[in-house]
């Protein structure tokens, strides 16, 4: 397949899932390779047969939307992300729910792949900020659509070097079996993982963060990218903390204000 026979594909059906074309220029070449591999396995040799299979099979047209979900994933990515989140946000948040009846930081990540940015955040906790803010706990969440990706991430295992971009304490948590490592239950533990699609199923409580990096804010459309932001405004609370990617904008008037420049971490005002 062709470049330009996954761009014919993706400019058609893209806006039938909600989804921008646009969002998928860095990384084409992995739908590109799918969507490749399923012409192969259909027997179809013309771009033109697939399209004509996508118009009279709706199961069809489910196998392409996960072809279009591309998960680049690894422990402590973007440094200067959560090197902030480390230093200044998640311990307000701790502070914060110390003055609140109920002490405990509410945290949902939205399109976790297989656990690394999770499982980053229950390592934060459990070896910097636990000691430091006693009485009050974490309760993590965690969905993406992709079941095989949750159940990995529920399983904690992992190609070694996913882990080396971790500060070194960090990297000593894991359990190291040849090319495996391995995150002992103690911190799997903190996270709660389940199937979930973002652009339908959300929380039904307050919380005190939202994680949804380089998902909704790069792949949706305007329409959906304002519908996603619009549930996130019900549900995170004033002084909340909103993550999406260093390099994505939120759309139109919104009620978020940058908590340092170019990391994409946001706090809701609460006007």
């Amino acid at each position: 397949m062709t470049d330009d026979d996954c761009v014919r594909i993706l400019r058609e059906w893209c806006p039938r899932h909600g989804l921008r074309f646009e969002g998928f220029r860095r990384v084409r070449s992995q739908v590109r390779k799918r969507i490749g591999r399923r012409l192969v396995e259909l027997g179809l040799a013309a771009v033109e047969r697939y399209l004509e299979r996508l118009e009279a099979d709706p199961a069809e047209q489910l196998q392409l939307e996960s072809f279009c979900r591309i998960s680049i994933s690894r422990f402590y990515r973007d440094r200067l992300v959560f090197d902030r989140l480390r230093e200044a946000e998640l311990p307000r948040l701790a502070r914060e729910a110390l003055e609140s009846p109920q002490p405990k930081v509410r945290i949902w990540c939205a399109g976790c792949a297989s656990g690394e940015e999770p499982y980053t955040i229950a390592l934060l906790w459990s070896l910097e900020l636990a000691d430091r803010f006693p009485g009050c706990t974490l309760e993590l969440s965690a969905t993406d659509a992709n079941a095989a990706l949750i159940d990995r991430a529920h399983r904690g295992e992992y190609p070694a070097g996913s882990i080396r971009d971790l500060p070194a304490p960090f990297r000593s948590a894991f359990e190291i079996v040849g090319r495996t490592a391995i995150l002992p239950v103690q911190f799997r533990s903190l996270a709660s993982f389940s199937v979930a699609d973002v652009r339908t199923v959300f929380p039904d409580r307050e919380l005190d963060g939202i994680f949804c990096r380089n998902l909704p804010f790069t792949y949706f459309e305007l329409e959906a990218q304002r519908r996603f932001l619009e549930a996130v405004d019900r549900i995170l609370r004033p002084g909340g903390l909103l993550a999406i990617g260093a390099k994505e904008v939120l759309p139109g008037d919104h009620r978020f204000r940058e908590s340092a420049p170019g990391t994409g971490l946001f706090v809701r005002s609460s006007e």
